[in-house]
């Protein structure tokens, strides 16, 4: 009984060992099967596609020719160089006012007039004893040819005729102070009496300039004046005028120097003036020193510093170039190439911040 208990342990132990090796057998099998099947019947996966570079967009265009200057350049106010205040020479009440501030005057004209009653009368007064006076000497004369007065009578009626006539000259002066004339022609920038009012002699009635020419002032160091001459072009830009320019000139350097700044006084006259000039106004002056014409001029705005060197990007074709340049003077936004362009290239003016040399673009004209 025990041995058929045994042997049917060992048959159980012998069929589920069989039964496992089936079941691995299988597995195996189907890991085979799957492989051959992924070898053979599946497509291989697709190869990654190249980058393609991207073509940055620029503008372009052509260098321009032109003349630019150097120049030394200084702020300063535009100034008369003839200006005074118009003074009273005697008292009066003013009774009328023929001019106000702004008006033009020439040289001579009458700006006010001062009541003059007083004045007349007293002239009255003078040509009066003048003429009893003028009697008195011409007899005087004729009895000290005759030897009938003495010569002491004679110089003392003399001197009284002299004086007469002198009272008329005095009296006629004063008189003619009752009009207020402009000393020279010009313009009135300050009135500062009004009608009605009693003056003294000395006051202040009216400031008058001439507003031409008008000149600016300018301070510049020792060094930079060595070069200047009288006569040098210059140009006065009014910044409060939009930057309106004017033309000028050198008229004035002075022969010392400032010992506290170390500059030189230079003096510069506005040779054409419009209505936006006038004396007080704020100026930048620029003094010529040097002109180059016929100069090949590209946007400052293509340049690009780098390492204390500059360039720009030239489009050839669709690919970008670095050159390097040599500047010169500026102008107006522009900027002088002195060397490193022939003037035939399309100069890259927008989107040059992000080029590298061999770069691809995508090429646009200015203004496209």
């Amino acid at each position: 009984m025990a041995a058929a208990t045994t042997s049917r342990r060992s048959t159980r132990i012998i069929i589920g060992g069989a039964g496992l090796v089936v079941v691995v057998g299988g597995v195996l099998g189907g890991f085979m099967l799957v492989g051959n099947a992924s070898s053979k019947g599946a497509a291989p996966a697709p190869a990654t596609p190249a980058k393609q570079e991207i073509s940055v967009p620029v503008q372009v265009e052509r260098p321009t020719r032109g003349t630019v200057s150097a120049a030394l350049s200084a702020s300063s106010t535009l100034e008369t160089e003839q200006q005074a205040d118009v003074l009273a020479k005697t008292d009066g009440l003013v009774t009328r006012l023929l001019v106000d501030e702004g008006s033009n005057v020439s040289k001579g004209q009458t700006l006010a007039e001062l009541e003059d009653a007083d004045k007349r009368i007293a002239l009255q007064q003078a040509r009066l004893r003048a003429d009893a006076a003028t009697r008195e000497y011409d007899r005087a004369k004729r009895s000290h040819s005759d030897q009938l007065i003495s010569q002491q009578d004679f110089d003392r009626l003399s001197n009284t005729y002299e004086l007469a006539q002198a009272d008329v000259d005095s009296a006629a002066l004063n008189l003619s102070y009752t009009k207020i004339v402009a000393p020279f022609a010009g313009r009135i920038v300050d009135r500062a009496v009004v009608q009605g009012r009693h003056i003294k002699p000395g006051e202040k009635l009216f400031t008058l300039a001439n507003l031409t020419p008008l000149v600016a002032r300018v301070y510049l160091p020792e060094k930079d004046v060595t070069g200047l001459k009288i006569g040098q072009a210059a140009e006065l830009s009014l910044d409060a005028a939009g930057g309106q320019r004017l033309p000028g000139r050198v008229t004035r350097i002075s022969p010392v120097v400032d010992t506290n700044t170390g500059t030189i006084k230079v003096t510069v006259e506005a040779i054409a003036l419009t209505p936006a000039a006038r004396p007080g106004s704020y100026a930048t002056i620029r003094i010529v020193t040097d002109t180059h014409r016929d100069a090949l001029l590209v946007p400052k705005g293509a340049i690009v510093r780098e390492d204390a060197t500059d360039y720009l990007f030239v489009a050839d074709g669709n690919t970008a170039k670095r050159r390097k340049v040599t500047l010169g003077y500026p102008s107006d936004g522009r900027i002088e190439v002195a060397a490193g362009l022939t003037g035939l290239e399309s100069v890259v003016i927008a989107g040059q911040g992000s080029l590298k040399d061999g770069a691809r673009v995508d090429v646009r004209k200015a203004g496209s």
